[in-house]
């Protein structure tokens, strides 16, 4: 095995499990990058959630295909046992580590860990880069963010202290607006002498995480652009301002109303001082949140959106509202009766009432590479034009519905014609 001086190494992960989806390493011998790659990893049952997907662009599409992290790992773990593991908040990537091990009953490798965070000085990556001349253009990458901490960290064994000077020139970006006068009373938005072309001017906004200003001090400056300062989001927040260590309620919460189709955008420091420097345009947004759902893997896929398929209980459909998509594989009819088997009631149009959405096979294999149908269009439509808050529909497959009702019959229905007949008559017109 080769013995390195140090791997540097981040990972990206896909939602709040934590499990990883992309992998950067670089690793490093004699003052010199001898490696480095990057790899993208399906995460378990190619799960993501939007709030993870904005922050590192990388989704269930690119992954899709990807080797899960146990096949990854036979490549990678001579990178990991018994050299030096350097990383910039060893915390986040060494739980990330464990916790996609963990999911694959793979043992925790044996690795010293050394933090920049600890060793150097506790700021985001990207200022820490800038301290030390290092560019750091894709952050949020995960080879280019080991790249960074690679290079940082030979710079720091070599003797070189970062250059304060870079971080003080961003906080002062921002403090330049502090210095005005201004209303002490942080929530009550004051128009009066805001710039009206700027993003945050009479927008809903909401602070939350540590930053290189307190956030007293981000507030001000928020309120003299003309922010509607709030302490809790809702459906009508327009921005959140997360800096490092934001409140789990709080992204939790905002992944919830992106689920629900409300666009809440959310900023980091670097962008907000993008915005103090003048550059507008990609953070313009309408006053109004409105709803606006656009289904994507995770309404589907995700926890929440599938339908818990439980084949030791006789009846999971008794009393719900199911609603059956375009192109089945058979006779559409023969879907109906043995939904009225089991005591479910099937409805032709789709609106609120609905519990269960059944999607044909030839609509998931679409769903699966990114394009959906004439049946998610419509869910789509109906939902963001009626006035539910929450997007509560659970979806199962055609051939998860026709595997349940197997084990039914086989379990205590053999000898029911009703039960039986619909479900032979449709798999004997698949043949």
């Amino acid at each position: 095995m080769e013995n390195f001086d140090f791997v540097a190494i981040d990972f990206e992960y896909a939602s709040r499990n934590q499990y990883a989806c992309q992998l950067g390493i670089v690793a490093v011998k004699d003052n010199t990058i001898v490696d480095e790659f990057c790899f993208l990893i399906q995460p378990p049952g190619n799960h993501y959630e939007q709030n993870y997907i904005n922050v590192h662009k990388i989704t269930p599409s690119m992954t899709v295909d990807k080797p899960t992290f146990d096949v990854l790992w036979e490549e990678v773990k001579r990178y990991f046992e018994n050299h030096t593991i350097v990383c910039h908040n060893s915390s986040t990537d060494i739980t990330v580590l464990y916790k996609t091990l963990s999911y694959y009953f793979i043992e925790m490798p044996k690795f010293k860990t050394i933090d920049t965070c600890q060793e150097i000085a506790n700021i985001s990556l990207n200022l820490l880069a800038d301290a030390f001349s290092i560019e750091l253009d894709n952050h949020h990458n995960a080879l280019s963010d080991a790249k960074a901490t690679a290079l940082i960290w030979l710079k720091y064994q070599n003797g070189f202290r970062a250059n304060i000077d870079n971080i003080v020139t961003k906080k002062n970006q921002i403090s330049s607006y502090a210095e005005k006068k201004i209303d002490s009373a942080l929530f009550q938005k004051d128009l009066e002498h805001a710039d009206k072309n700027n993003p945050f001017y009479d927008r809903k906004i909401v602070i939350t995480g540590d930053f290189t200003l307190a956030r007293k001090e981000i507030a001000i400056i928020l309120k003299k652009m003309g922010a509607d300062i709030d302490s809790a989001i809702s459906k009508r927040t327009n921005f959140v301002l997360v800096g490092q260590n934001p409140g789990p309620s709080k992204m939790e919460l905002i992944s919830k109303l992106r689920y629900d189709g409300f666009n809440i955008q959310t900023l980091n420091e670097e962008n907000l001082i993008e915005i103090l420097e003048g550059n507008h345009e990609k953070y313009a947004s309408e006053k109004e949140v409105r709803k606006e759902l656009k289904i994507t893997t995770e309404h589907i896929f995700g926890d929440k959106g599938r339908f818990e398929i439980n084949n030791q209980v006789l009846n999971i459909f008794s009393m719900k509202e199911v609603f059956i998509g375009k192109e089945l594989s058979s006779d559409r009819n023969c879907f109906y009766q043995m939904f009225g088997n089991l005591g479910a009631s099937t409805n032709e149009e789709l609106d609120s009432s609905i519990d269960v959405v059944v999607l044909s096979n030839k609509s998931i294999d679409r769903i699966r590479i990114n394009e959906f149908d004439e049946t998610i269009n419509n869910i789509e439509n109906i939902y963001n034009n009626n006035n539910a808050v929450n997007f509560k529909f659970q979806f199962i497959s055609e051939v998860e519905f026709l595997n349940y009702y197997s084990c039914r019959i086989d379990k205590a229905y053999k000898n029911d014609i009703a039960v039986v007949e619909p479900f032979e008559k449709y798999v004997k017109k698949l043949s």
